[in-house]
């Protein structure tokens, strides 16, 4: 999503409509809303993030209430770069070896683990998805088809990876 605006001004107006509502000059310099279980950065490029427990309807909502206060010239649609979405396995399972567990993928090129890198054993088998598991049992599932592959990622944790 890309909004164009005079970043001083649009949070002089937007202080207008939203009581929490904040101003970081640190970098990247972001004009900060919080609502409800949602968050809002307005960056000086003209991207905005959202995130937050809500549906894409209410995303989507919030942006262009957020664009209409702002009086944007240039709106392009919302489109989604991508989506994160967190789980967590049963108790029974963790905490997981994850030594133990990339053995039987040790020469699958979309199956990674560098414990010195990074603590996460991470899969990139599904297209646009990028999955971490923690030693902890949190599964992480970044990207643009995280929403379109979670059941089958938890479906392949369980029955591929944890399958002894």
């Amino acid at each position: 999503m890309k909004l164009m605006y005079n970043f001083n001004h649009t949070f002089t107006i937007l202080q207008k409509y939203f009581t929490n509502i904040s101003f970081s000059k640190s970098i990247p310099m972001q004009i900060i809303i919080r609502i409800a279980n949602m968050c809002f950065l307005l960056f000086t490029s003209g991207q905005c993030r959202i995130m937050g427990k809500g549906s894409l309807s209410n995303f989507i909502q919030l942006f262009y209430s957020i664009a209409h206060y702002i009086s944007s010239y240039t709106i392009t649609e919302p489109y989604i770069v991508s989506q994160t979405i967190t789980r967590k396995l049963p108790h029974h399972y963790c905490p997981l070896n994850l030594h133990v567990l990339i053995r039987k993928f040790h020469l699958h090129k979309k199956v990674q683990f560098e414990p010195e890198l990074f603590p996460a054993i991470c899969v990139l088998k599904w297209e646009g998805c990028h999955v971490n598991i923690f030693s902890t049992g949190k599964i992480v599932v970044l990207g643009k088809n995280s929403v379109l592959y979670q059941d089958a990622i938890y479906t392949w944790i369980l029955n591929e990876l944890l399958y002894e």
